[in-house]
């Protein structure tokens, strides 16, 4: 692989970077830099994102405006790089200049930047010394949006929106947009960040309701333009109409005000599309649509006595609920003045419910969780859970088969838990630890959760993890507030696996691109599988290749205890090229710390020896050999050998051949050391 050309702020690339040498963008980047905005970290490509938007924004009317300055770093980089266009602009800069209020956080958003809170002072004043040589420049102190109101400009060619949290996020660009010029440029500084997807959610529906989509940076930013505004035929009253950041309404779907007090609410990731009726009419019930919901083109709602739907609800096009009948009681009076009849209780309908095209949900009508709704029907009593109805009024046709029921809530699938952990132990390796978190963050498959635990570090440790958290969210990191040894923090860390497969990545290694790609797809295939490992490449501390582990294993499916004899002979497998299956490793006894410096060994030679193994001859991850390993030397290594072949003569169901064969090989790796 060429040396990359690029390789910070969680960006790695060997594309050109010719414009890092370019003198003006080397000035405004300093002049960025000096403010102590980034607490040392190396931001240059996303600096560079930003002064290239704003000075091609500048050729529009309208002024500038950055909610969410820390220090005024990307400020006053634009400032420098766009020295010829900005005194003819002005240039807001609102922030509570304190940190990020607990107030406007969430809690996911609140227990994320906990590490962070030290990463922001009061710094009002260094803000408008920076400044205060800028007459069009104006900092404003304060919470987003109350502090909208003392900002004159009302005209804006570019937006740049980095306040970390979805709420002042959202609420800035709902103010904004409006403003902006005819190619006008929003610049999203959380968008790409995995810890930051509720941001990147909320912008992708904000964007869909205006007929646009988000420009995803590799630097983690996102771009919005402005074009020529389009008619939007969505009727928003004034109250009693919540819309979650991240559900989608079609611009041609309307919804009408209530004039009798009416509640609509519109729940997170529901999509609701082009030509559908949401309409306060025939009674003063609420609509309460919940999460994950599906409407589809031409539905019809009238509130009426109420309507509840749950999470998860499907409906076809076509469909109309209406909860209200007009009364029809006297022949002397038109229908239109009789009013309507009196409530039935509304329509409610429980989660996961398919109702078909076409079908009409009456008053009274309350359909259970899981229930399937034939086309063209018309429902107006109970339907109970996984029934099927049908037919003109409609009636039980049928069940849904029995495996399909849910055994849990709905949304708790949202929350279900990735499929393998990573574990870092760490203790004063800053740099080598955010090199093998790094390549963690570069894998192709994504459903991992990486857990870092850190050993009463005195290093900068913390505020490098502090910076790895703010990139992913998936991210977990924990510090003991005393050093409790290698092997301590080896067991906690191995306390907190609970995924179904697991690897162990020491500080000082690295995981090549394709690890989980090449190993993971074996075991998911073959259940019988205990761990699956692939070749590590031993390197020094400058790169060259050493050697290999294994060193000398063919590769293939290894049976019950033959695999743990082939991977003790010579070099044995890096536990950091192996994935284990968690319910064989725990089935075998899980980590022993009297095994010492082979206790990796140890639960890998234990697992091999009760559950078939697989091999697979590719690279899958790197160790560094430099002075400070553990594994060093023989008299390091050698006592936990001793537990580790009492361990296996314990085992039941080891053949006696297998055992003096792992036995055997293990004794010649001592005394190869």
């Amino acid at each position: 692989m060429s040396e990359y050309s690029y390789n910070q702020d969680g960006l790695s690339t060997t594309h050109n970077t010719g414009w890092l040498s370019d003198p003006r963008f080397a000035t405004a980047y300093a002049a960025g830099e000096a403010t102590g905005s980034w607490s040392g970290a190396a931001i240059h490509w996303r600096v560079h994102v930003a002064c290239w938007f704003a000075e091609r924004a500048m050729q529009r009317e309208g002024d500038l405006i950055e909610c969410g300055v820390n220090r005024g770093g990307i400020a006053r980089s634009i400032l420098s790089y766009c020295s010829e266009q900005i005194s003819a602009k002005r240039f807001y800069l609102l922030d509570p200049y304190e940190g990020i209020p607990n107030s406007v956080l969430s809690e996911r958003e609140r227990a994320h930047f906990e590490l962070f809170k030290d990463y922001y002072s009061e710094c009002y004043q260094a803000v408008v010394q920076t400044f205060k040589a800028f007459p069009n420049v104006y900092p404003i102190r304060g919470l987003v949006p109350e502090t909208f109101n003392q900002v004159e400009s009302k005209q804006f060619c570019f937006v740049h929106i980095d306040m970390n949290n979805v709420k002042s996020e959202m609420a800035a660009a709902e103010y904004l947009w409006p403003l902006m010029v005819d190619g006008g440029v929003m610049l999203l500084d959380d968008y790409g960040w995995q810890a930051c997807r509720d941001q990147r959610d909320a912008f992708d529906a904000f964007a869909a309701k205006r007929g646009l989509s988000v420009l995803s940076l590799p630097t983690g930013q996102g771009v919005l333009m402005k074009s020529e505004a389009k008619s939007n035929s969505i009727s928003v009253p004034h109250n009693g109409l919540t819309i979650h950041p991240t559900a989608y309404v079609s611009e041609n779907a309307v919804i009408q005000p209530s004039v009798k007090g009416s509640l609509f609410t519109i729940g997170a990731h529901t999509q609701i599309y082009d030509f559908v009726v949401i309409k306060a009419v025939g009674g003063s019930g609420d609509i309460k649509i919940g999460e994950h919901c599906y409407i589809n083109p031409h539905c019809t709602l009238f509130s009426g006595n109420g309507i509840t739907l749950g999470n998860y609800v499907l409906i076809a096009p076509g469909c109309t609920i209406a909860p209200t009948n007009h009364a029809f009681l006297s022949r002397q009076e038109v229908m239109r003045h009789q009013g309507f009849m009196p409530s039935k209780g509304g329509v409610v309908i429980e989660d996961d419910v398919w109702i078909g095209a076409n079908s009409t949900i009456l008053d009274g009508a309350h359909i259970g969780q899981g229930a399937v709704i034939a086309a063209g029907s018309v429902v107006r009593g109970e339907v109970g859970s996984f029934e099927i109805w049908g037919g003109v009024p409609a009636r039980l046709i049928g069940q849904r088969p029995k495996d399909v029921e849910l055994d849990v809530k709905l949304t708790d699938q949202e929350n279900k838990k990735p499929l393998v952990t990573v574990l870092i132990p760490t203790f004063n390796r800053a740099e080598m630890m955010k090199a093998a978190v790094g390549s963690v963050l570069t894998q192709t498959f994504t459903d991992w959760q990486l857990i870092v635990s850190d050993n009463a570090s005195t290093d900068h440790t913390r505020e490098v993890m502090a910076e790895l958290i703010a990139q992913d969210s998936r991210i977990q990191y924990f510090r003991h507030d005393e050093n409790i040894g290698m092997l301590g923090n080896w067991e906690s860390l191995i306390k907190r696996i609970d995924t179904k497969y697991f690897v162990v990545l020491t500080d000082d290694d690295l995981l090549l691109p394709g690890f989980f790609a090449t190993i993971l797809p074996h075991l998911e295939n073959d259940p019988e599988l205990g761990m699956c490992f692939g070749t590590t490449a031993i390197l020094d501390a400058d790169g060259r290749h050493l050697g290999n582990a294994p060193a000398a294993i063919k590769p293939g499916r290894y049976s019950v205890g033959e695999g743990a004899v082939e991977m003790t002979y010579r070099q044995h497998p890096a536990s950091n090229g192996a994935l284990t299956r968690t319910a064989a490793f725990l089935g075998v006894g899980g980590f022993d710390v009297r095994a010492q410096y082979v206790a990796d060994l140890d639960f890998m030679v234990r697992v091999a020896a009760c559950c078939p193994v697989m091999y697979v001859d590719h690279y899958v991850a790197c160790h560094i050999q430099h002075a400070n390993n553990a594994f060093a030397n023989a008299t390091a290594w050698y006592p936990g050998l001793t537990v580790l072949l009492e361990n296996l003569q314990s085992m039941k169901g080891l053949s006696r051949q297998h055992l003096e064969g792992i036995t055997n090989n293990l004794q010649a790796q001592a005394g190869r050391r």
